[in-house]
């Protein structure tokens, strides 16, 4: 039976119900009836759903889907931890949660159906498939783990699977061309090789699936989360990463430059020390990035990019490129960094 028929059907169960609605609404945790509009029943009587869950539901009485699937990417822990600003760390997470919309529009767009993250008042899942949306599309709010429903397709499941790194690659390509149009005298060069090798072999991705089994889906899901975790565990490097002279603040990857010299041409170390130090320098005072680098700054490729995607003027005309869709105003470039709010905390100390 059909969700939407199901749930109302449900209250044939009760003998008599009351003649208005109701203005309370169950705790979707312990049951108890309590007043909010959020969480308010979809229906009055009860019904076991929240308008805002119910929205959620979808039907999956499709007889092709008969595979049921679990995809990941990783390492998130260390994607996130390298950063030197508060908004490094905050962009950081809306990257990772724009790979999770795009693996969940991608997936459902070849024909499966996401049951896991819910989605479908996600703001950035829905700028996706061409609806309006507001600021809230930067607002990070997917996991990196997604459970659907796909078709017994060979190699179906292999190839979101691949879409994972070729969706980011993509990303890379359009931001390093409205970085470059944004500051070309910086911005462009061959360190964007180095960038574009090394984000070859930043994500990992497993997936584990098994046939579609009502009876069994519970014992089902565990043992595939439980193969999700070994994998993890297990998980080893591909490739290697550049070999010069360590960011700061995240030792296994190098500092980046415009004219790093990459291995295979020769190089170990790229430029010389006071060279690169020069660079940093002269970007954080000579140029339109005077606001977006320090002249303390070490960056390695994760944080150049986390960086840059931070920047309105060209997060934005990378997503439309990419997407040939105009996202909402970006409002990162009101995001405080460390040192100002160290600096509003003095003051609040002295009331």
């Amino acid at each position: 039976m059909s969700n939407f028929n199901w749930l109302p059907s449900q209250a044939n169960l009760y003998n008599v119900l009351p003649d208005n609605p109701s203005q309370l609404s169950t705790h979707p945790v312990s049951g108890q009836w309590q007043t909010s509009d959020y969480l308010k029943n979809q229906y009055w009587w009860g019904g076991g759903a929240t308008q805002e869950s119910y929205q959620q539901l979808m039907d999956c009485d499709d007889p092709t889907l008969t595979q049921i699937g679990i995809i990941t990417f990783g390492p998130v822990q260390s994607f996130l931890g390298s950063g030197q600003r508060l908004r490094d760390w905050a962009v950081a997470s809306w990257l990772c949660h724009y790979l999770s919309g795009v693996l969940i529009y991608r997936w459902e767009q070849l024909g499966g159906r996401v049951l896991l993250p819910l989605h479908r008042t996600v703001p950035f899942v829905q700028w996706l498939k061409g609806e309006a949306v507001d600021e809230r599309f930067w607002q990070a709010e997917l996991p990196n783990i997604v459970t659907g429903l796909f078709p017994n397709n060979q190699g179906w499941l292999e190839n979101i699977q691949q879409l994972v790194i070729s969706e980011w690659g993509g990303l890379l390509r359009e931001l390093e061309q409205a970085s470059i149009h944004f500051e070309q005298g910086y911005l462009n060069g061959i360190g964007w090789r180095v960038i574009h090798e090394n984000h070859r072999y930043l994500w990992s991705v497993y997936t584990a699936s098994t046939a579609l089994n009502l009876q069994t889906l519970d014992d089902d899901l565990k043992t595939l989360y439980q193969s999700i975790e070994s994998q993890k565990i297990s998980r080893h490097w591909q490739g290697q990463w550049w070999g010069g002279r360590t960011s700061p603040s995240a030792g296994y990857l190098s500092q980046w430059h415009p004219g790093l010299k990459p291995i295979a041409s020769g190089g170990l170390w790229g430029l010389p020390e006071d060279n690169i130090k020069q660079w940093w320098e002269n970007a954080a005072q000579d140029s339109s990035l005077s606001g977006l680098f320090s002249k303390s700054d070490r960056l390695n490729s994760l944080e150049v990019v986390k960086r840059l995607a931070s920047v309105p003027d060209i997060i934005q005309p990378t997503l439309k490129q990419l997407w040939q869709l105009s996202p909402p105003p970006c409002p990162w470039g009101r995001f405080p960094d460390r040192s100002a709010i160290a600096a509003a905390w003095i003051p609040s100390q002295e009331h």
